[in-house]
């Protein structure tokens, strides 16, 4: 591989850069102009299709946001609670759906903050990157790269239950890969999902560059201290993630003797940014029930081998170039092979691992030590490339810490992997002639980046279906819904709360009435509870799995309220108890026997809303 004149090769480095912005800014609208094509008449795009509930509790706080509020409350919840919740990013996408809606902000941010990705992906990837090819080959993984999900796909769920799979169930336990369902670790499936994952995954990567620039000058320090203050504010996960990396780093910094007294003060300085807030969520914390309530969600990391699948061609691609570049060292060599059996290790007991945590405090703080001392016996001359090994070492660790948050820590693992995994094909394929070369280049990236093509088919599926992954939440609303939101917003209270029956999915069956394993039909009636409180404002009594405390028992309770063996004065109750202001009501027609339900309120409202399908009663004050 040739050596270009450091302008030409930045020149040239900038063009695939500006490309692949570009592929980044059409990826995030892609949803949006998959929706104008499927979109029925009279209805309107909610903005998303993945994860559309939790999408919904970002939507609530950004219509607080456009009501004028800093200091939020959790819309899912009528308990009683402070309001003191503070979220910048979505305060700010607030401000931006003033102008052009909730789904717009959404939808416009994405696209912005997606090639701002890309750009400080490069400030990370170039500062060792030897070379033109490698350097794109770093960014094309980073954007694209994943795993072999993509022999398994499906659409919904993380089991495997397609029979068409069931080869793979003894090797991957029955799990999907994470490549396959969770896009917090992949950028491609957060640029084409959540702005949040891909604001908390800039500010990252911002914050490490700042790191490695402030050894040289205290310029990137001011700069550092925001950003890790916004990322605490934000998505703070992610900084019990940098922390335990950036402890990595400086371990192996101290090993090859690289790092001055004035480097780690001024690093140091950058981590205080996350302090002030992080004393400030502890404060909510303390002093919000409906807060710790959310916060103790079972939110349990994948099975160590769901992991390993999940980023399995990269790995691949970095331990043949590791290999390669650590032979001439025997103390890397070591660390190499620690490496390689802390994970054959861990993909062997994995099998242990059927819920819950898989490890305790202390087996979690001993591996993390075992990690440290690898991470040490690995370091080589560059401070960037180090950096890239303790990410990718200590984030395979990190998602095993026991907090019942541990699953977030799976942010941007892709990063770290695509940048090493690109070294490593370098390092194969430097021997090749050009011609072999470019075609086994397009191998490994078709072989890593496969499952990418069936992201974008299954957001094509969700909004032609309208129906969301999570099997009971539309991706379109009817002008029945619109006009409750819309009436919802110039007429409810300051505390107002809404009754909607939530949603039960309904598996595909074929022709015989055969279940067909990972398909959904749309809901005989959509959990529409996360959608009033995400558009209007207005309360939940059962809202959100994660948002909304004792979320089954609440759910059952409302459940009752549309059953046709509860009673008038057994209703009174509920909707006392509930403090229901509004309750939504599906209509069927004239001598509909497939489902029965509450279909008129009468001696407990009126109707304020009369839609074709959809009636949003206004229930009267109880005594």
């Amino acid at each position: 591989m040739s050596v270009l004149d450091p302008i030409e090769r930045s020149r040239l480095e900038w063009k695939f850069v500006k490309t692949l912005c570009y592929g980044a800014i059409f990826l995030a609208l892609l949803p949006l102009l998959f929706s104008l094509i499927a979109k029925p008449a009279g209805y309107a795009y909610l903005g998303s299709e993945f994860n559309q509930d939790d999408h919904m509790v970002y939507a609530a706080w950004m219509r607080q946001a456009m009501d004028g509020h800093l200091l939020f409350d959790n819309r899912f919840a009528i308990d009683a609670q402070p309001g003191i919740t503070v979220h910048l990013y979505f305060f700010l996408l607030g401000l931006i759906a003033k102008v052009i809606g909730i789904a717009g902000a959404e939808i416009l941010v994405r696209a912005v903050l997606s090639p701002l990705l890309v750009v400080l992906a490069y400030r990370l990837v170039k500062r060792f990157t030897p070379d033109v090819f490698t350097t794109k080959l770093a960014l094309s993984f980073l954007v694209l790269g994943g795993g072999i999900g993509y022999f398994v796909w499906h659409n919904y769920g993380v089991e495997l239950v397609k029979p068409s799979t069931q080869a793979w169930a003894g090797i991957m336990l029955g799990r999907l890969p994470t490549d396959v369902w969770q896009p917090e670790g992949f950028v491609f499936s957060m640029m084409l999902t959540n702005s949040l994952f891909v604001a908390s995954l800039c500010l990252s990567l911002f914050v490490l560059n700042c790191i490695l620039d402030c050894k040289a000058s205290w310029q990137p320090v001011l700069p550092g201290v925001l950003a890790f203050a916004a990322l605490m504010n934000i998505h703070s996960y992610d900084v019990l993630l940098m922390a335990l990396v950036l402890v990595a780093f400086l371990a192996m910094a101290l090993a090859r003797k690289q790092a001055s007294w004035q480097w780690i003060l001024r690093a140091a300085i950058i981590g205080l940014g996350a302090v002030p807030p992080a004393l400030y969520f502890f404060h909510v914390l303390k002093v919000d029930t409906v807060f710790q309530a959310r916060a103790a969600t079972l939110t349990y990391s994948p099975n160590f081998r769901q992991l390993v699948f999940g980023y399995l061609p990269l790995m691949l691609m970095a331990a043949c170039g590791g290999f390669m570049s650590v032979m001439p060292s025997r103390k890397r060599l070591v660390g190499f092979a620690g490496a390689g059996v802390m994970l054959l290790y861990g993909f062997m007991v994995a099998v242990s691992h059927t819920g819950g945590y898989w490890m305790s405090l202390q087996t979690w703080a001993l591996c993390y030590v075992a990690v440290l001392a690898i991470c040490c016996l690995l370091a080589t001359d560059s401070d960037a490339k180090n950096l890239m090994i303790a990410w990718a070492l200590v984030g395979l660790i990190a998602i095993y810490f026991p907090g019942l948050f541990q699953r977030k820590l799976t942010m941007g693992l892709v990063v770290p992997w695509a940048v090493l995994a690109a070294l490593g094909f370098r390092a194969v394929a430097a021997k090749l002639d050009r011609s072999t070369r470019n075609l086994a280049t397009v191998f490994v990236l078709v072989f890593s980046s496969a499952g990418a093509i069936l992201w974008v088919q299954r957001e094509g599926l969700l909004i032609r279906n309208n129906l969301s992954n999570t099997t009971i939440h539309p991706v379109f609303i009817s002008p029945d819904i619109q006009s409750m939101v819309e009436y919802l917003n110039k007429n409810r209270g300051g505390h107002d709360v809404l009754l909607a029956m939530p949603g039960i999915p309904i598996q595909s069956v074929d022709a015989a009435y055969h279940v067909i394993p990972d398909s959904f039909d749309p809901p005989m009636v959509y959990d529409f509870n996360p959608i009033f409180s995400g558009l209007t404002g207005v309360y939940t009594y059962a809202g959100h799995w994660s948002e909304t405390p004792d979320y089954e028992k609440r759910r059952a309770l409302v459940m009752r309220l549309y059953s046709p063996k509860t009673t008038a004065p057994e209703r009174a109750e509920i909707l006392k108890e509930t403090k229901a202001a509004y309750v939504v009501t599906p209509v069927f027609t004239a001598g509909s026997t497939h489902l029965a339900l509450l279909d008129d309120l009468g001696s407990f409202g009126q109707v304020v809303v009369d839609g074709q399908r959809y009636r949003l009663w206004k229930v009267n004050p109880l005594p």
